[in-house]
Order: C-alpha cells, then sequence, then structure tokens
C-alpha cells in the first residue's frame, strides 16, 4: 500500500508478467501486533479469510457481500496481502466512493499495519488514462459496489474490459447487500462469499410516530420532542392538501420547504433533548456523541444556526461533514469534542458507507435523502428531496 514500498518493489509490471498463469496463494505467518492481531482476528470477515484465497486461485473475479460492520474494507485487502506468495509484495489497490471513507479507511489500515493505499474510484479512473490496463496494478477491490454511482459503474466497465488481457490481475467487488446478481452476471457468473455479520452493540430503534418514546432511555426529555412532533404532525395533516400544486408533489414523494422545516424542527428538538440528558450524567468528560443525517448543506447550516441559538449551545460541539468541505473539516468528526461538550455530527449520507465514528451512541435519522434525478418530460435533470 505505502508509495515508498511500491518505490521499493521496483518498476511496473511487465509484459511477460501479464503473460503469467494466476498466482498461487498461501498463508504467510502473521507478524501483527497480537493486540491489533486479536481485534481483526474477532471480526465476521474472518470467516472467509482461507476461502478468499482458495476461490482467487481459481477464478479472477470475486464478490464479496457482507452487512456492515463485518470487516470487509479493512481486512480483506490484508488477507491478500498476508496470503500473497512471497515472489514480491502485492500493489493492492482499493477503490471507495467518497475521500473521507478512503482516508478514514487508509489511516484505521495504517494503525493495524503501517501500509496504505486506499483511493476514490476517479483517482483509479484518471490513472487508468495513462495506464490503459493498469499494469501497476496486482489486485483492485472496489468496494460499496452496491451504490451504483456513475463512476464506480463506469470503473466496472474499464475492468471487464481489462482483465482479458491481464489474466494476471484479480478483481474483488464488495457489497453490503446480499443482492448480487446483476454483478455475478456481468462478470460471467463469478463467485461470491458471503459474510454472516450480526450486529455487535444493542441498537434501539425509536419512531416520532410510534409513541414509543415513554419507553426510550431518555424519557423525560424526549417526552417534548413527542408532543412537539405531534403538533407539527397536526400541522400537516390540515395543510396538506393546500393548493393542487402541493397535492401532485405529495403524490409524487416530494417535499417543499415547509416539510423539510418541519422536520428539521423535530430534529432540532430531539437533538437538544439527547443533548441535555448525556451532559447530565456523572462525570465532566462526556463519552457519547449524536450523528444526525441530513439530506444535504443546505439543511446542515440550517440545523447549524438552530442549535447555535438554543439554550443548550453551550453544551453542543456541531461538527459538519459533506463532501464538499476540505478534508481538516471532515477530520473533525473523529476527534473527540471540547471538555463537557457533546459532539453533534450534522451529516449527509456520505456517513453511511465505509466510514466507524467509534463514540457515536444516538442517530437521528430525518428520514430524507436527496438525489439527482432526470425528468423525462423536462428533459433536464435535477436535485430531489
Amino acid at each position: 500500500w505505502a508509495a515508498e514500498q511500491q518505490a521499493n518493489d521496483g518498476a511496473d509490471v511487465s509484459e511477460a508478467d501479464a503473460s503469467q498463469p494466476s498466482r498461487r496463494f498461501r498463508r504467510i505467518p502473521d507478524a501483527d501486533d497480537p493486540r491489533r492481531a486479536d481485534v481483526r482476528g474477532k471480526l465476521p470477515i474472518e470467516q472467509i479469510r482461507d476461502s478468499v484465497g482458495e476461490v482467487l486461485g481459481s477464478s479472477q473475479v470475486l464478490v464479496v457481500s457482507g452487512g456492515t460492520g463485518s470487516g470487509k474494507t479493512t481486512q480483506l485487502p490484508q488477507f491478500l496481502l498476508d496470503d500473497w506468495e512471497a515472489d514480491h509484495a502485492p500493489r493492492i489497490v482499493v477503490t471507495q466512493p467518497r475521500r473521507i471513507a478512503a482516508i478514514s479507511v487508509a489511516e484505521r489500515v495504517a494503525w493495524e499495519r503501517g501500509e496504505r493505499e486506499f483511493l476514490t474510484v476517479g483517482t483509479l479512473l484518471r490513472r487508468a488514462v495513462d495506464d490503459s490496463c493498469l499494469r501497476n496494478c496486482d489486485v483492485v477491490i472496489v468496494d460499496e459496489v452496491h451504490e451504483r454511482d456513475m463512476l464506480t459503474d463506469f470503473l466496472l466497465v474499464l475492468l471487464r474490459e481489462v482483465l482479458p488481457s491481464r489474466p494476471d490481475l484479480k478483481l474483488i467487488l464488495m457489497s453490503a447487500t446480499l443482492d448480487v446478481h446483476a454483478f455475478t452476471d456481468y462478470f460471467d457468473s463469478c463467485p461470491v462469499l458471503e459474510v454472516q455479520s450480526e450486529t455487535l452493540f444493542p441498537v434501539e430503534e425509536v419512531h416520532l410516530e410510534d409513541d414509543f418514546f415513554a419507553e426510550f432511555t431518555y424519557t423525560h426529555s424526549l417526552m417534548a420532542v413527542e408532543e412537539s412532533a405531534r403538533e407539527a404532525l397536526e400541522k400537516d395533516d390540515s395543510d396538506e392538501l393546500e393548493g393542487s400544486a402541493n397535492g401532485s408533489r405529495m403524490l409524487w414523494g416530494g417535499y417543499d420547504g415547509g416539510e423539510i422545516d418541519k422536520v428539521l424542527h423535530v430534529m432540532d428538538s430531539s437533538i437538544c433533548a439527547v443533548v441535555r440528558e448525556i451532559s447530565n450524567r456523572s462525570g465532566k468528560d462526556v463519552k457519547g456523541s449524536v450523528l444526525c443525517f441530513l439530506p444535504g448543506w443546505s439543511e446542515i447550516r440550517q440545523m447549524q444556526e438552530r442549535l447555535s441559538g438554543g439554550e443548550e449551545a453551550k453544551q453542543i460541539w456541531t461538527v459538519p461533514l459533506h463532501s464538499t468541505l476540505p478534508k481538516e473539516k471532515q477530520q473533525q468528526v473523529f476527534q473527540k469534542p471540547p471538555r463537557s461538550k457533546v459532539k453533534v455530527i450534522l451529516a449527509t449520507n456520505i456517513a453511511e458507507s465505509s466510514v466507524t465514528i467509534n463514540d457515536v451512541e444516538v442517530v437521528i435519522d430525518s428520514g430524507l435523502q436527496r438525489e439527482l434525478a432526470y425528468d423525462p418530460k423536462r428533459r433536464m435533470s435535477s436535485l430531489d428531496t
């Protein structure tokens, strides 16, 4: 993974190397720090460790399916590094759909063994402009393929074209969903390995409309939120069908500014209630943080403004997480909050994949997401919420 290690390994793979049959794999003893090895060994992905090498010994393409938190992203590349025949260190490239995921996962792998090269899909595509056969890669791992964004789909098209001319190149596709038939069919019925994963921590789901707040941990504070939500919903019932335009938008599942503002109001109250409960705990160092999912940058800024004006403002450290923010700002989500403050992360769905924020205790999901959609009648694309 490390650039300096690649330099020590010598030049690019030669034309002769490309014509060689697929390499065999064997186990190399793990020389990692015992404490780190113990953490790795407890992950669900460990159950298919031996199978990965066996399958890649006879197949050029492999699909790995496993739930969130199973260890696919961080451990599978290390399995290959450990098992690769020791004629030379393999050059393994792992793509991520987002920059923050590439950085955070690379730092995790660097912590485990001091080597890394994770990159965004766009970066690998730019490399392919000068190296169309990807001679600098022995293994390409495409993570989060189930998201099906344009760049990832284009990369898969490129890789399928490259594979026949690079029989030594191995391709692994990793998905968090079990529905992987589209990918196996696209790559000539390639084999699939499934990781049986389970939730590592107990998770309790609370829905605003189901009156579950009375049974939730943060009972007293969230009862006020429930009342606020009920009032907002009652107001919505009376205004819902006013005007044919609004009725049409509701029919198509769209949300106008009033709808989103109402959701933000309910989330604002929910955040403040949770912050009060966390802040009132004994001890000066607050450990739990709150992760809020919002549809876009505009809503993130609105929520920041709401939280900065409330009575809990002095207890809150708001951290926005958006793809347009610079690296330094994005990395704040992994930092500890200032003393006696609760970290509140305001994020889009960028925080859903390959990003692990260790101190999150409460997740508040608006249920809203902004996506690029094409309107055939107007012949134009738009961002719909």
